[in-house]
């Protein structure tokens, strides 16, 4: 750009000196400046002379001239892009401000064109907020709240210092990674369920958890951004502990009560009543020996509803040190450790152990993992043969740990069977089944695992516990990230000439049967399908939490949909078949529904059906 004559200083009028904006021109070769605006005067409060005395370098604070200096200022090209320094006013205030340079011949001499913008108060906000930051992030890293953050595709973004703490992964580790890749254990149960909806419905949510890889009750409060989502959560097992310690104490109570005020009154009745009677002379010398007896008798009866107390005192303050001792332990000397326990006690049964989990550590409560093989080694001695042998093995199946104990005794009948898939595996009958089962029962919920029997009557039983493998649990004894240790429960879908075929594999539960149902009715919504095939060959797990919903929800779905018959190819597990069987007691319905042992007749059935 060239300013000589009046028509270009006409045009330099327009861009330069009505300019709203600082602007001046200096010489490029001395650096002294020899025009100045109006708006530049205004916003450095010098007069037009002192301003044109000054070369770039006075407008700047004196302590950041030398560094200018020695950086030199670069002069080169037509077009010097935006660059941020500090300026000084006359009155002594400093301000930054992003200067654009334009090369230009300015009366003969070859110049630079400046343009001036304060930033000062945008600077000024982007340090506020910029401290505002570090303090927020100092926060989120001294408290004790776990906080999260993911973005729009559900990424983790930031994991806070207690976040590492109470969940245990590094931020290192999981920072980048999906929510669910990294926490795939709590996929099919409500912690997953509700955050999930949360996050696709972009609403705020506020729920308690229970987390079982860590076995502890969690707090979640989760917000949607304009980025993605924010979650919030702590720890809430002592509260959740000390309330259930509340209820079986008023429980305990309960009991208590009942037994002093049905069980101890009477044989106190009868000891006030004999003594009474000793008391007042109403007894000759002779009924002296007969009322000692009946003394005896009811101070006999007393001691032992006095023992009934003390043993349900003493077995809910044992159940209740059940509660925290979490921690890492090898599976295999938790097993010889029974055993020896088992000889100490001089039984005539003799206990093996099978051992196939090539010395395995696992992370859970071993008090009550080791109490819950106590009491099913009792249960198989009661029902034992004397001398005989009764096994109990460890081995991984489906990346969760199995142990099971096995008797060679009278076994159990179908009936009873019946009767203890339903206390089992239904909370509200715990109670049927005896402190003993009762205790396996929650050991193995606690531990998000299973308990399931196998028994033929005159042959003896098998009493399995699961206890599934957890990434955080292996994260703990290498100190390395595998998301792959834990085996989440899947079904594969087919379909072909109008019939689906959906083969269940590994450990299933109530929320996956659901899960696996809902994707069913998705491609049923979607193909002209009139027949499934449900093989459960090799199906594992208990799962009758969802014969309801299956019976009551999922048949009229798939018969709206379509479905005139299925077809049930039942597991070798007893429990699994008892589950298939329920829903066939259940059923309301055009649906055919057909169990078989066998894939080719359950296909030949199929191909007949009409």
């Amino acid at each position: 750009m060239r300013v000589e004559n009046d028509e270009d200083y006409s045009g330099l009028a327009i861009l330069f000196y009505n300019n709203l904006q600082p602007m001046w021109i200096f010489n490029a070769d001395t650096l002294q400046i020899i025009e100045v605006n109006e708006s530049a005067l205004l916003q450095y409060g010098y007069t037009k002379q002192e301003f044109l005395s000054k070369t770039i370098f006075e407008l700047r604070p004196e302590e950041d001239i030398p560094e200018f200096k020695k950086k030199r200022y670069n002069l080169q090209g037509q077009h010097i892009n935006p660059t941020e320094y500090r300026h000084q006013a006359k009155d002594g205030s400093v301000f930054f401000v992003e200067l654009n340079s334009y090369s230009l011949i300015f009366k003969g001499i070859n110049a630079r064109l400046v343009h001036a913008c304060n930033i000062q108060q945008n600077k000024s906000i982007a340090q506020e907020l910029e401290t505002t930051m570090v303090k927020l992030e100092r926060i989120l890293e001294t408290i004790n709240i776990g906080f999260c953050q993911l973005d729009n595709q559900q990424k983790i973004t930031y994991w806070n210092m207690a976040a590492e703490d109470l969940i245990g992964y590094n931020r290192a580790d999981v920072i980048g990674k999906k929510l669910w890749d990294v926490l795939p254990e709590v996929i099919y149960t409500d912690f997953h369920n509700l955050l999930q909806w949360s996050i696709e419905k972009k609403e705020s949510i506020e729920f308690l958890e229970y987390f079982w890889p860590l076995q502890k009750w969690i707090s979640i409060v989760a917000h949607p951004t304009e980025h993605g989502q924010t979650i919030h959560f702590r720890d809430s097992t002592s509260k959740i502990q000390f309330q259930k310690s509340l209820i079986k104490k008023i429980e305990q109570l309960k009991d208590v009560s009942y037994l002093n005020s049905h069980l101890i009154r009477k044989p106190i009745a009868s000891l006030l009543g004999l003594t009474n009677l000793i008391r007042e002379n109403v007894i000759d010398a002779k009924e002296f020996k007969n009322i000692a007896e009946y003394i005896y008798e009811c101070s006999v009866e007393l001691d032992e509803v006095v023992k009934q107390v003390n043993n349900k005192i003493n077995k809910d303050a044992k159940s209740e040190l059940l509660l925290a001792d979490l921690k890492i332990f090898p599976i295999l000397t938790l097993l010889k450790e029974v055993n020896q326990e088992f000889e100490s006690k001089n039984n005539l049964n003799h206990l093996r152990i099978i051992d196939k989990t090539e010395n395995i550590n696992y992370y859970g409560n071993r008090k009550s993992i080791k109490s819950a093989i106590n009491c099913l080694i009792d249960n198989a001695v009661k029902y034992s043969f004397q001398s005989s042998t009764i096994n109990i093995k460890a081995e991984i199946i489906e990346q969760s740990l199995v142990i099971s104990i096995q008797d060679f005794g009278t076994g159990i009948d179908n009936e009873m069977l019946n009767r203890l898939f339903l206390g089992l595996t239904h909370i509200e009958n715990f109670k049927n089944l005896g402190s003993g089962l009762t205790l396996v029962a929650d050991v193995a919920r606690d531990h998000h695992g299973t308990v399931w029997i196998e028994s033929k009557k005159g042959e003896g039983s098998v009493f399995s516990l699961r206890f599934p493998l957890s990434n955080i649990a292996a994260y703990m004894f290498t100190g390395k990230p595998d998301f792959s240790v834990y085996k989440k429960p899947d079904v594969e879908i087919d379909y072909h000439n109008e019939c689906l075929i959906a083969n269940y594999k590994g450990f299933h539960d109530p929320l996956s049967v659901k899960a696996s149902g809902e994707k069913i009715l998705n491609i049923l919504n979607e193909q002209t399908i009139s027949k499934i095939l449900m093989d459960h060959s090799d199906l594992l797990g208990v799962w009758d939490g969802a014969v309801e919903w299956i019976s009551n929800e999922w048949f009229p779905m798939v018969e709206k949909a379509g479905i005139t018959h299925i077809a049930v190819i039942y597991s070798n597990c007893t429990f699994t078949k008892v589950s298939a069987d329920h829903i066939a007691n259940n059923l309301h319905g055009k649906v055919k529904y057909q169990t078989f042992y066998n894939r080719n007749k359950a296909i030949d059935w199929l191909k007949q059906c009409a």
